[in-house]
């Protein structure tokens, strides 16, 4: 009788010390010429009313009369365990298509650096106990900003 409850007692532990050993899970390595980047956000109070907008950055040359955007294919999302579990966002290649327009009034030629965003847009509920996991390419910065709303819907009759 004592050695059953000692041997439950075993298969216990080791089944809980496997389940709880997988809390922080390895994400893979990113693959050359990208960058695995983590989105960590802060506390904030009342985070239920509160949204983030995730967007891609990064340096473009061109005219300082230049309005400019990119687009890239795809961000597939992806997961450690399938279907739900430890998820990550993956960019699957870096060519991108570079849109631009010229300002109206600006008869400028002068060549500057100025950030680009991408016009590909995620939008996500607020989650500061959430670690968001990208893979990128190497050049490109992670940006977001967050959205504010009252936590009431106006209604339309």
């Amino acid at each position: 009788q004592q050695m059953k409850f000692i041997k439950l007692n075993l298969i216990f532990l080791l089944f809980s010390s496997f389940l709880f050993s997988q809390a922080k899970p390895n994400y893979p390595e990113p693959k050359k010429g990208f960058k695995h980047v983590e989105l960590e956000l802060p506390k904030l109070e009342n985070e239920d009313e509160y949204k983030i907008e995730i967007t891609f950055g990064m340096d473009f040359q061109t005219s300082e009369c230049v309005k400019a955007w990119f687009s890239f294919s795809e961000l597939k999302t992806e997961y450690l365990i399938p279907p739900s579990r430890w998820q990550f966002y993956v960019v699957n290649s870096d060519t991108i298509e570079i849109m631009e327009g010229k300002e109206s009034n600006c008869n400028s030629t002068k060549k500057i650096t100025k950030k680009i965003y991408s016009e590909k847009k995620q939008f996500e509920n607020y989650a500061s106990g959430f670690t968001r996991h990208y893979y990128i390419p190497e050049n490109w910065t992670l940006e977001y900003r967050v959205w504010n709303s009252t936590s009431n819907y106006s209604t339309i009759k």
